[in-house]
């Protein structure tokens, strides 16, 4: 969660919200994440992805914090580096619009990875998301969806996040 929630709930402290969400979902571990105030919407679905657990049990997830000044990005990692294991998403260059690629799609079958109109980056991310998800062998595909991305400001996940 971003630290964005602290500053539109203002009359609650963080230890109050903490635990509004324990006393709905039980025992959880909420990893606060620093608000990038240029990301207007402050959403962590576009910064970190679940990808899984090691052979530990540890969580995996994936992140693309390479779009972040570095004093945020390392502030990001370090939250995580506590309960997770970082994986980096890896491109060769960088959009503003590159956080998509951690907003995807993931059901039962198959999992679509938003596409931003950069064949190199958008080949990479795809490749990754193969390696990273063997188990899904040939149903990871790639939507292209940069003029939805902008016009909206959310990807696949954005949208998809309400249905049942």
């Amino acid at each position: 969660m971003t630290e964005k929630v602290l500053v539109e709930n203002p009359k609650y402290s963080k230890e109050q919200i903490e635990e509004l969400f324990k006393s709905t979902f039980g025992h959880i571990v909420i990893v606060w994440l620093p608000w990038d105030r240029e990301d207007t919407f402050g959403h962590t679905d576009g910064i970190v992805k679940f990808i899984g657990s090691s052979q530990f049990g540890r969580p995996n997830v994936l992140v693309n914090l390479e779009l972040y000044e570095d004093d945020i990005a390392n502030q990001m990692y370090e939250s995580l580096a506590k309960y997770f294991k970082v994986v980096e998403l890896k491109l060769s260059e960088y959009d503003e619009l590159s956080w998509a690629y951690i907003n995807s799609l993931q059901t039962l079958d198959f999992i679509i990875v938003p596409g931003i109109g950069n064949e190199v980056t958008d080949a990479e991310a795809l490749e990754q998301y193969r390696k990273l998800f063997p188990e899904y062998k040939d149903n990871i595909y790639q939507v292209q969806m940069r003029d939805f991305i902008k016009e909206n400001g959310g990807a696949l996940n954005c949208l998809t996040w309400t249905i049942k």
